[in-house]
């Protein structure tokens, strides 16, 4: 494993001084005096090779390194994922069940930590950059349509589905080729301002009913505006999904993670883990509100795939089991308490 951290950059200067400090600590103050460079460069290699240790939800609760997997390089859009069985790491696919034959390490990726695929280019290339130290050139960052769609806006023209860019400061369709108005550009700057105003840290300090209804709101200010694939529209149908499930809105929960499963299907690939994992997640909320056979549809929709990626003992299955239609049938009689 190689590594290069550059501390010359502040925020990894702090992170490196939090980790010697943990590493002091770790091996007691009495011990001999600590070398710097050499725990730099453990520490460059960590940064550099680490993979998110994560549960079967996909929530990460670690850090691990795996030499046999540091040869995977990385993509925005990677052909493989690594998921993990209990302590065992595995590479699986993303795009199919199985890997070409013969197996050819060259063709194998995966997407860096900290690194969302769903992002604006600027923010991953930004990322790579500052943590990995790469000028990232992948099938993703190359794929000019896919990165304006993800910053794109609703033609005006109602009958039209194209994408509006930003073109030398015009709004301009890129199928029909209608510019935006001063009135539309005007409502195309508040759609991002309110998204943005969502992740103000004094709007955190709201109460979860006013921090919904802000959202809501935004959802329904937005949805004529923004493209239907703007990954800002995600952001907000997700936020409006995860507010209506805490406050119990089951209802319109389902609604927005509808629209949202819609939208991580177009950018992610059929075995992409997070995708089985937002998928389980929406058919748990369709049991809880009653709708039983769209959370079939959903579960059933995903077995094969879940139990490919997470193996058949993962946690991750709890839902999914050989008694799942028993459990519907319960639900159905409203045993299960939900």
């Amino acid at each position: 494993m190689v590594g290069i951290v550059g501390l010359a950059d502040e925020k990894q200067r702090l992170r490196f001084d939090e980790f010697s400090e943990s590493y002091a600590l770790f091996v007691g103050r009495a011990s001999k005096k600590i070398d710097k460079v050499g725990l730099l460069a453990i520490y460059s290699k960590v940064v550099c090779n680490r993979f998110a240790l994560k549960d079967g939800n996909q929530n990460i609760i670690g850090v691990g390194l795996y030499p046999n997997l540091c040869r995977i390089g990385h993509s925005c859009r990677p052909t493989g994922a690594v998921v993990f069985h209990e302590r065992t790491a595995i590479v699986v696919p993303t795009r199919s069940k199985s890997f070409p034959s013969p197996l050819d390490w060259s063709l194998i990726s995966r997407c860096y930590p900290d690194v969302d695929p769903i992002s604006t280019i600027e923010t991953r290339k930004d990322k790579l950059k500052s943590e990995y130290f790469i000028d990232c050139h992948c099938e993703l960052c190359e794929d000019a349509a896919a990165n304006e769609t993800m910053e794109a806006f609703a033609c005006s023209k109602r009958s039209c589905l194209g994408r509006v860019a930003i073109v030398d400061g015009a709004f301009v369709c890129g199928k029909c080729g209608k510019e935006f108005d001063e009135k539309a550009r005007n409502q195309a700057h508040q759609s991002l301002q309110r998204i943005d105003s969502l992740f103000d840290p004094e709007y955190s300090q709201r109460s979860l009913k006013d921090q919904l209804h802000c959202i809501l709101d935004c959802v329904h200010f937005t949805q004529t505006i923004l493209h239907k694939y703007n990954i800002k529209r995600l952001t907000v149908l997700k936020a409006a999904y995860d507010g209506c499930v805490l406050e119990k809105r089951h209802k319109e929960a389902i609604n927005f993670g509808r629209q949202s499963l819609e939208i991580y299907r177009y950018y992610l690939d059929e075995f992409d883990p997070f995708l089985a994992a937002f998928t389980l997640n929406l058919a748990t909320t369709c049991m809880h509100a009653g709708e039983l056979d769209a959370a079939s549809q959903l579960m059933h929709s995903i077995i094969d795939r879940c139990e490919h990626i997470y193996g058949k003992q993962s946690e991750a299955l709890n839902y999914i089991d050989p008694s799942f239609e028993e459990i519907l049938a319960k639900l159905s009689l409203g045993d299960m308490g939900l």
